[in-house]
C-alpha cells in the first residue's frame, strides 16, 4: 500500500529497461494515482511512442491529463500555466466539456472575457452546461438581473430549444422577477415529468409571483420524487461526483466521468 515506495522503484525500473511496456504502463498509473500529472503526461507520451499504451487509447486520456496538469499548475500558483495546459486540453478534444469549463473558467479569471464568450458560444451548440451558462452571464453581484437575462438570451440563440438554454434563461428571468416569461420556458420543456430542478425552479416562481404556499409545497414534493439533476457520473463503477475530476474518487479510474443523469 505505499504508493509513494511503489513510483520509485517503477522509476528505477524504467531507468534500467526504459522500453518494456508493463513498466511504462505501471510507472503511469502510479504518477496518476499520486497526481503527478505532468510527470504522467511525459511517461503517456512515451508509451506511446514506444507502444506500451494504444495511440488511440492514450489520445482519449490525454485530455484528462492535460487538465490534471492544469489542476497542480494552478495549485503551485502558476496561472498562466494553468490556462496553457486546459488550452491544450480543449484542442487535444474540442468536445471534451470538462476542457471547455476549465478553459472558459481559467479565462474569466485572468480577465479574457471576449474569449472567454466565444468559446462558451461555440461550445453550446453541442455541449450545454449550467457552469458556462453562469460564466456567460456575468458574477450576480457585478451584473445586474436584466442584463443577465440579454446575456442569457444571446447565448440561448447558439442553442434555442435546448433544456439547457431554457432552464438557465428561466433562472435568470426568476432573479429579475420577469415571470411571465419564465413561467413559459419552464412550461415550453415540459412539465408531465419535469426533472428536478425544474420543480425547485417551478417552486421559486409560485412563491416570488403568487405567494402560493400551496403551490410551493406541490412543486418541492414533486421536485422529491423527479428525476435526478445531472451530475459527474463514472462510467466504469456508477459513481456520482458533483465536481469533474481526472480520476473517480471511488474507483480511481482515468479520464471516466461524463456528465449525465444518473441511473
Amino acid at each position: 500500500g505505499d504508493t509513494s515506495a511503489a513510483l520509485a522503484y517503477a522509476g528505477r525500473a524504467r531507468t534500467l529497461q526504459p522500453k518494456t511496456p508493463w513498466v511504462m504502463t505501471k510507472l503511469f498509473d502510479l504518477q496518476v494515482r499520486q497526481g503527478q500529472w505532468q510527470a504522467a503526461l511525459k511517461t503517456l507520451d512515451q508509451a506511446m511512442k514506444t507502444g506500451a499504451i494504444k495511440s488511440i487509447d492514450g489520445q482519449g486520456l490525454r485530455a484528462a491529463i492535460l487538465l490534471g496538469c492544469s489542476l497542480e499548475a494552478e495549485t503551485a500558483g502558476n496561472d498562466a500555466g494553468a490556462l496553457s495546459f486546459a488550452e491544450k486540453s480543449h484542442k487535444q478534444q474540442p468536445d471534451h466539456l470538462p476542457s471547455i469549463i476549465r478553459r472558459a473558467s481559467l479565462m474569466n479569471d485572468v480577465g479574457k472575457t471576449r474569449g472567454m464568450l466565444k468559446v462558451i458560444r461555440g461550445a453550446w451548440v453541442h455541449a450545454p452546461h449550467p457552469a458556462l451558462a453562469a460564466l456567460y452571464a456575468g458574477d450576480e453581484k457585478a451584473t445586474d438581473a436584466l442584463t443577465r437575462v440579454k446575456k442569457l438570451e444571446e447565448l440561448r440563440e447558439c442553442s434555442p430549444d435546448h433544456p439547457e438554454s431554457r432552464i438557465a434563461l428561466a433562472r435568470a428571468l426568476i432573479d429579475a422577477k420577469i415571470w411571465g416569461a419564465a413561467r413559459t420556458h419552464l412550461d415550453s420543456i415540459g412539465l408531465e415529468n419535469p426533472p428536478s430542478r425544474v420543480c425547485r425552479l417551478m417552486a421559486e416562481l409560485e412563491e416570488g409571483e403568487n405567494q402560493n404556499t400551496d403551490a410551493v409545497r406541490h412543486w418541492l414534493v414533486r421536485a422529491a420524487n423527479a428525476a435526478p439533476d445531472p451530475a459527474w457520473i463514472c462510467s466504469d463503477c456508477g459513481a456520482a461526483s458533483a465536481r469533474w475530476t481526472p480520476v473517480c474518487h471511488r474507483c480511481d479510474a482515468l479520464g471516466t466521468l461524463d456528465w449525465r443523469v444518473p441511473e
